[in-house]
C-alpha cells in the first residue's frame, strides 16, 4: 500500500512515503499519549481496578521474577518501558516514572497498531478517508483506552494482531513467524489465538493449491515460533521448562463453564461493544471473507479460554485485540457510506431550493415587464 495514494493532496504528492508513515505514526503516538496522560497525574492504575498493574510496575522497577503469576511472563511491554523508566527517574517532576515508562512503551504499540490499521483498511476498503476514520474509531474505544493505556500490557497483543492481519492480507508468509514471536512475548494468550486466527484466514482465502503448502507450512512455522518463544520465557523466569498445554490445564478454575461464560458478558463487554458492535455488523459483508472467519474462529476461542480461567469481564479486552480492528473498518465504512448519502440529499435539497428561487425571480421578472 502506497501512503502517497493514501494521503496525497490533489496539487501532487510532496512528501515521500516513508515520511507520510511517519507523520502519520507520530500524530498516533501523541494522541495516544494524550488519551494515557491520566495514569500520569489523574490516578493510579495500581489503585483503580487494574490490579494487573501491580505486577508489570513491578517487572518494569525490578525483574519479572518479582512479578506474579503469568504476569511474570508477560514482559514485552514491561521491558520496553524499562529504558524510558531509567531516563525518567529523577526527571520528570511529579509523574511516576514507572507509569512513565509504561505508558511511553504503550503508545509506541498503540501507535504502531494504528498505522498498521490504517494499511489493513486501505486494503479492505481501497479508501483512504474510511481508513483513517477506521483508527479514529479504534482508538476511542473504552477497551482501547482503559486497558492499553493504562499501565498494561494489552497494547502489545492488539499491535501484534493488526500485524498479523497485514501479514496475512498482503500475504507476507514470511513476516508471520516474526510476529507471533513479538505476541508470544507481549502476552501467552496470543499463541494459541495466533494459530487459529492464521490457519482459518489461510484455510478460507481463495488461491491456487500449489500455494497450500506454502499456506500450511507458514501456520506450522507460526506456532512453532509462538509455542518456542512461550516455553523459553517461562524457562528463562522460572528455571524450568513448561509447555503451553500443562499451563492452560494450570489455568482451569471456577464451577461450571456455562456460568462462567455467561460472566464474559458484564458491563465491561457492553462499555466495549455497545455502540462498535452494531456499527460494525452493518458492513460485515463488504470485508474480506477470511478476515471475518478468522475473527470468528479465534473470538470464540477467546470466549472459551475466558470462561475456563474464569476471566469474567477481562474477556472483553482480548475479544477487542481480536474484533476491534474488523469492527472499526465495518463501521467506519459504514459511516462513510452514510455520510455521503447524507451530503448527497443535502446538495440535492439546495440545489432543488436554488431552481426554485430562479423560477420564483424569472417569473416576477416577466410579470414585471
Amino acid at each position: 500500500m502506497s501512503f502517497a495514494a493514501l494521503t496525497s493532496p490533489a496539487g501532487g504528492n510532496f512528501l515521500t512515503t516513508w515520511s507520510r508513515a511517519a507523520l502519520l505514526w507520530l500524530m498516533y503516538f501523541m494522541m495516544c499519549f494524550g488519551l494515557g496522560y491520566p495514569t500520569l497525574n489523574r490516578y493510579d492504575p495500581r489503585r483503580t481496578g487494574n490490579s494487573d498493574a501491580v505486577d508489570y510496575y513491578k517487572t518494569v522497577e525490578s525483574t519479572p521474577g518479582d512479578a506474579s503469576g503469568r504476569y511474570r511472563y508477560r514482559v514485552l511491554v514491561p521491558l520496553t518501558a524499562k529504558p524510558f523508566y531509567w531516563v525518567a527517574t529523577g526527571r520528570v517532576g511529579t509523574w511516576n516514572p514507572v507509569l512513565f515508562g509504561l505508558l511511553m512503551a504503550n503508545c509506541l504499540f498503540c501507535a504502531t497498531g494504528l498505522l498498521l490499521l490504517v494499511m489493513v483498511a486501505f486494503r479492505a476498503t481501497a479508501d483512504g478517508a474510511t481508513a483513517v476514520l477506521a483508527s479514529f474509531l479504534y482508538c476511542l474505544n473504552f477497551s482501547f483506552v482503559n486497558a492499553q493505556l493504562a499501565g498494561l500490557v494489552d497494547s502489545a497483543e492488539a499491535c501484534a494482531f493488526v500485524a498479523l492481519t497485514y501479514g496475512l492480507i498482503t500475504r507476507s508468509f514470511r513476516a508471520l513467524p516474526v510476529i507471533a514471536v513479538f505476541g508470544a512475548l507481549g502476552k501467552e494468550t496470543f499463541v494459541p489465538f495466533s494459530v487459529l486466527f492464521s490457519g482459518t484466514w489461510l484455510l478460507v482465502a481463495p488461491g491456487r493449491k500449489a500455494d497450500r503448502w506454502k499456506c500450511a507450512l507458514s501456520v506450522a512455522l507460526t506456532a512453532l515460533s509462538a509455542g518456542a518463544t512461550f516455553a523459553v520465557v517461562r524457562f528463562l523466569v522460572d528455571q524450568h521448562l513448561t509447555f503451553p498445554w500443562a499451563a492452560v490445564a494450570v489455568e482451569r478454575r471456577g464451577t461450571t463453564l456455562a456460568n462462567q461464560f455467561l460472566a464474559l458478558f458484564d458491563r465491561t463487554f457492553l462499555y466495549t461493544f455497545l455502540w462498535l458492535l452494531p456499527l460494525g455488523i452493518v458492513r460485515l459483508r463488504r470485508m474480506p471473507r477470511e478476515w471475518l472467519a478468522a475473527a470468528t474462529a479465534t473470538a470464540a476461542l477467546a470466549c472459551f479460554m475466558g470462561a475456563w480461567g474464569n476471566s469474567g469481564g477481562n474477556a472483553a479486552r482480548p475479544l477487542f485485540s481480536i474484533l476491534g480492528g474488523l469492527l472499526s473498518v465495518s463501521a467506519a465504512s459504514f459511516i462513510r457510506d452514510e455520510a455521503e448519502r447524507g451530503a448527497l440529499g443535502l446538495r440535492t435539497e439546495q440545489c432543488q431550493k436554488l431552481l426554485r428561487n430562479k423560477g420564483t425571480r424569472k417569473t416576477q421578472d416577466q410579470n414585471e415587464r
